[in-house]
């Protein structure tokens, strides 16, 4: 964009990332109160939008424009203080470049290793950010949203289910896309040992490799092989991250076989828990510890590119905008979201000071509204249903009678012609 052009610009140039045209809006794009950006999916139903967003200036022209990137971490060497770019007091490597971050969460980077991670600026950082830390409970925030049905994923899902830019055959089988795709696993083990894995996806077999060695990632056919990618399901990913975490690795290399694989997942289990939430996303549990020293980071190895060549196909946890309104609704979780923002006296979300996503007393209020709304539909969903019983109940009485008078009426005795015709008999 250039320097002439406005705010309003901006939200649209957002918009049309969105897929907005002239004559389609897929999505509303404008500012609160606040002057935050605030993106509202059109579409009815639970919406996957997320949303992430760097800026960068480079005010020394006389050389490359160091703004203009597709591999965003070469925007670490930059400055995100704008005072000390305009007082030429900038210690980033180049000086003139200013980076503006739209987001600040407090997370942390993943670690360092073959695959070095901006640390500068926080803004950079993405979906390379560590899981929560909650006493012995490492929790990411990114839900894992079945494409098509938008349900949580499950153990047995395949992460084709939940990944982007997947080919599938005419009959809906995976085609590719996975293939070649690389995750990386960085952080601590509970031992406090530093760890940096690559998940390699592969069409001809899966595996991931850590400490020069490499390990199949065993289907459970009866013959037991490398799994393909397309048929990688999440218990798999997560029992990878469980062997890591925990420091149970298989004894052999660089295979191992079935058995010693099995043998490890389930060492693993007895020192800690790698699981789905009810809201799909991905969590940690140290077993027999109250405060872990574990650490967690997993995302894709392209996710610093954005070349348009490769892209990253998955997030598992995420420096992203947060999400306020939504169907899915999860009444005492948002009720504690509200009574954070209360102690922490944040009008909107702020990240100078307290829990740095919080959404803020004003969006609580909106969540108020939602809560309030979403039980008066489910009050007038009973009462429809209610009333609906008490319909079909009238209806099968009315029913009732009226069976019951024509069988009067086919099968009943007339009681005075028959006393007649009986003594006429006797006589």
């Amino acid at each position: 964009m250039k320097d002439t052009d406005t705010v309003d610009e901006l939200l649209s140039r957002i918009g049309q990332a969105y897929g907005n045209t002239a004559n389609l809006k897929v999505v509303n794009v404008s500012l609160n109160s606040s002057g935050q950006i605030v993106v509202e999916d059109k579409i009815k139903g639970s919406s996957r939008l997320d949303f992430h967003m760097v800026g960068a200036v480079d005010f020394d022209t006389t050389g490359a424009d160091a703004a203009n990137v597709t591999d965003i971490d070469d925007l670490d060497s930059g400055e995100a203080n704008f005072k000390n770019i305009m007082n030429t007091l900038s210690t980033g490597g180049t000086p003139g470049l200013y980076v503006k971050e739209f987001i600040k969460s407090g997370f942390t980077s993943a670690s360092t290793g073959s695959n070095p991670v901006a640390t500068n600026i926080e803004g950079l950082l993405h979906d390379r950010t560590q899981f929560s830390k909650e006493g012995s409970k490492l929790s990411s925030n990114v839900s894992q949203i079945i494409k098509g049905t938008n349900a949580f994923a499950s153990d047995s899902t395949k992460l084709h289910e939940v990944f982007s830019g997947i080919t599938y055959n005419t009959d809906g089988t995976y085609a590719s896309g996975l293939d070649g795709k690389v995750l990386k696993l960085t952080g601590v083990d509970i031992n406090g040992s530093n760890y940096d894995v690559d998940i390699n996806l592969s069409d001809s077999g899966s595996t991931f490799s850590v400490g020069g060695n490499t390990y199949d990632i065993f289907n459970v056919a009866s013959v037991r092989t490398g799994t393909p990618a397309g048929e990688l399901t999440y218990k798999q990913l997560m029992d990878v991250v469980n062997m890591v975490v925990t420091n149970n690795l298989p004894t052999a290399s660089p295979a191992g076989t079935a058995a010693q694989y099995d043998a490890a997942v389930e060492n693993a289990n007895t020192k800690g828990g790698t699981f789905l939430s009810y809201d799909g996303k991905i969590n940690f549990k140290e077993l027999g510890s109250t405060s872990t020293q574990a650490k967690l980071s997993l995302y894709d190895s392209n996710s610093d590119d954005f070349s348009g060549t490769v892209s990253s196909v998955g997030t598992f946890n995420s420096n992203n905008a947060l999400t306020i309104r939504d169907p899915k609704t999860d009444f005492f979780k948002q009720l504690n979201e509200m009574i954070r923002a209360v102690e922490d006296h944040k009008t909107y979300p702020d990240a100078s000071s307290g829990k740095q996503r919080n959404i803020g007393i004003e969006n609580a209020i909106t969540m108020i509204d939602d809560l309030q709304n979403h039980i008066s539909r489910s009050h007038a969903m009973v009462g429809s249903q209610s009333n609906a019983l008490s319909s079909s109940l009238a209806r099968t009485k009315l029913i009732e009678i009226s069976t019951m008078t024509l069988r009067s009426q086919v099968v009943d005795i007339d009681l005075a012609e028959s006393t007649l015709e009986l003594k006429k008999i006797i006589n």
